[in-house]
Formats: structure tokens, sequence, C-alpha cells
């Protein structure tokens, strides 16, 4: 493929390297390997995700502090940070039908539960 369309490049993510075949790593000409967010990049994932949901005076800075630190102990990957929220917001009618009402304790809430059947 190089040869004959030089100015293609080809991306492949994966959030489970060790199921990737040793034949297909061994092509590639760059591997960069990104590592899940730390404390400071789980608090902006959850601050913005929170934020496009609920009006900026009601975003509760010290308990996402918290959330953040609870989603790294957890060994959660930016893409299910993310999804917490919108679970929590699926997981009551109520937050469905008015989502602004969110809280942080009710996002929390959802990962207290996913950490009960994920230990």
């Amino acid at each position: 493929v190089a040869r004959t369309c030089p100015n293609v490049t080809f991306v492949a993510t994966t959030n489970h390297p060790i199921g990737v075949d040793a034949a297909f790593l061994s092509r590639a000409d760059v591997i960069e390997e990104i590592g899940l967010p730390g404390l400071a990049a789980a608090r902006q994932i959850l601050t913005d995700t929170i934020s496009e949901i609920v009006p900026a005076d009601r975003l509760q800075l010290p308990a996402i502090e918290q959330l953040a630190a609870d989603c790294v102990s957890a060994s959660m990957d930016a893409r299910r940070i993310r999804k917490l929220v919108l679970r929590a917001v699926a997981s009551r009618r109520d937050l469905a039908l008015a989502p602004e009402r969110l809280t942080v304790d009710d996002v929390a809430g959802v990962l207290r539960a996913e950490r009960a059947v994920r230990p």
C-alpha cells in the first residue's frame, strides 16, 4: 500500500493491547502507547462533560475532584469516564427528563454501582 498510496496513513487503536497480533505490530512504523488518564485529565473530562449538561454555576468542583480521583483509582479510560456521566443521566427517569438537575453525587453513584459489579 505504501508504494501505491504514499500519502495514506493507517491509524489503529485498542484498549486491549495484549490481543494485538505480534505480526501486525511488526509491520507498524510507529507505535504510540497512551496510558490511562491521570487525575488532571480525568478532572478535565468530567468537568467538560458535566458542563455540557449542567449550568456553570451548578458545577461542584470539589466533588468533581474527588470523583476524578475515584475514576483514576478505578483505572478508567477517557471513554468510560465520559460515558459515566451519560449513564448517570440515563439512570433515573427524572434526570433523563431534566438532565440539568444532574449532580456529581449522581455520577458518583453510578461509579459505585459499576465498581460493585466489576470489582
